[in-house]
């Protein structure tokens, strides 16, 4: 088994067509199906259902398919970073953040801005990792709860959050919530890994009865689902853009300063960070108005 049978074999599954594989690939259709012979040979069974020209993954294939894109995405990614390094260029900051950061995003750009030779990578989704590895990152950005503990950050600023609900349903009349509005609701939970949203938390804390709790671990199911009236959510200020977009989703304030979570951001050690995250980190301490004292954390 190899990475290019795994490419042909990938491609065939999301295509279900040999002759489109075949020239996406380059290869023809006889060797496409020979390295498709091998592969099913060395895993001892079949892995699509064939009819005539239609093919089709079965059982089998299905489980072979999911493994085999999580390797080619690993494999990529990393030939991707390696590609990075080799370039030569050590002007290059990585960021990690937890959900969204709108307003790192306009320190970045005011900071890129002056800094031509400088370029960045943002990776937005350490959420959906169970403990991100702060070496990976220049920059961490990430809400301080029991999950980031870990962490030594600084703190930020203090992230509210919204009541997300149906435009034209239960609480749209309404322009400002408190938790006694909140009766036997329907939630709609935003929850990463095992991790329990803060607002979940703040709920419990409250003892605000939900009657049903839906969890998801995309922005985008969150959004259809308060769309479609299933139920209601809480965004925090940073992803309320996303929210905002929509013309069947209403956020509401809440007065309850309980509901919202400080945000902090966490710098690699000062010895291993590089020559352009260490101008960042300065630039972005007078950017947020951070005292000075944190910066040997």
């Amino acid at each position: 088994m190899n990475i290019n049978q795994l490419r042909l074999f990938n491609s065939l599954a999301m295509l279900e067509n040999v002759s489109k594989a075949a020239e996406l690939n380059h290869v023809t259709q006889g060797a496409l199906s020979k390295n498709l012979s091998k592969l099913e040979d060395e895993i001892g069974c079949n892995l699509f259902n064939r009819n005539g020209k239609n093919i089709k993954l079965n059982e089998a294939g299905q489980r072979f398919f999911d493994c085999s894109s999580s390797v080619l995405e690993s494999i990529d990614d990393a030939i991707e970073e390696i590609k990075l390094m080799n370039e030569g260029n050590p002007e290059r900051i990585r960021i990690g953040i937890a959900g969204s950061c709108f307003e790192m995003s306009k320190c970045v750009g005011k900071f890129a801005k002056d800094h031509k030779n400088i370029a960045f990578d943002i990776n937005g989704n350490i959420g959906n990792e169970e403990l991100p590895d702060i070496n990976k990152y220049d920059v961490l950005i990430y809400p301080d709860t029991p999950k980031y503990s870990k962490f030594n950050g600084i703190p930020l600023y203090t992230e509210k959050y919204y009541l997300a609900v149906n435009a034209y349903g239960e609480y749209a009349n309404k322009t400002i919530v408190s938790e006694k509005d909140l009766v036997n609701p329907d939630v709609i939970f935003f929850r990463h890994t095992k991790s329990v949203e803060q607002a979940q938390r703040i709920l419990q804390a409250l003892s605000v009865n939900v009657n049903k709790s839906y969890y998801v671990n995309t922005r985008d199911i969150h959004v259809q689902l308060i769309e479609n009236n299933v139920g209601i959510g809480f965004v925090p200020e940073g992803a309320a853009h996303v929210y905002r977009n929509s013309k069947l989703i209403k956020l509401i304030p809440i007065d309850d300063k309980r509901f919202s979570r400080p945000v902090k951001m966490a710098f690699k050690r000062g010895k291993h960070l590089s020559e352009p995250a260490e101008e960042f980190k300065l630039f972005a301490f007078d950017y947020f108005g951070i005292d000075q004292k944190y910066l040997e954390i």
